[in-house]
């Protein structure tokens, strides 16, 4: 698929930025998603997605606009003044939130602890690159599931070389931090 196409397949314009092209996916997605628009969907929501990579590729190329540094957290979503987060295991958060709710919130967290390098909204997927002291970069990889008034987020680590990557205990736990912190928009 060409970077035009793509464009089109999103209903966005070659001058339109990177975040306003992730909202447009977003929302495509979600209404085409076959749990949501039924098993007859999944070939436009295979075309959704494959049109979100070109343009995402094209964005590292530098042919499309670059993203905005910071995170843009929609002002049409309702988020709490105050996120519930518990640490589940070490290994996951709970946030009690729908996770809609909780996918802008936790983008932008990512964006707090390091630089996110893959979103994709429909799938509740996030990735990281997470860099600290003493040890080698590593991939954080976030996974959404909602559980009916909760979201739970399931977190992994892996280490993008031979040496050891940070105790994943404490990344969760610096995540769950800056959840907790995160100020409204």
């Amino acid at each position: 698929m060409q970077l035009q196409e793509a464009l089109e397949v999103l209903g966005v314009h070659p001058t339109t930025p990177w975040p306003e092209v992730r909202i447009a996916y977003r929302d495509r997605i979600r209404r085409l998603h076959p749990d949501v628009a039924g098993p007859g969907s999944g070939a436009h929501a295979a075309r959704t997605n494959e049109a979100f990579r070109v343009v995402r590729a094209a964005v590292a190329d530098g042919a499309h606009p670059a993203p905005q540094p910071t995170p843009v957290i929609r002002p049409d979503l309702r988020l709490p003044d105050a996120v519930e987060v518990a640490v589940l295991d070490e290994e996951g958060l709970e946030l009690v939130a729908p996770p809609d709710e909780v996918f802008d919130r936790l983008h932008a967290a990512l964006h707090a602890v390091g630089q996110v390098t893959y979103v994709d909204p429909g799938g509740g997927l996030l990735e990281c690159l997470l860099e600290t002291e003493g040890h080698p970069p590593s991939q954080l990889t976030v996974s959404l599931q909602g559980r009916g008034a909760t979201t739970e987020a399931f977190v992994t680590l892996e280490s993008l070389d031979a040496r050891a990557a940070p105790p994943l205990p404490a990344v969760v736990r610096l995540l769950a931090q800056r959840l907790r912190e995160m100020p409204l928009p």
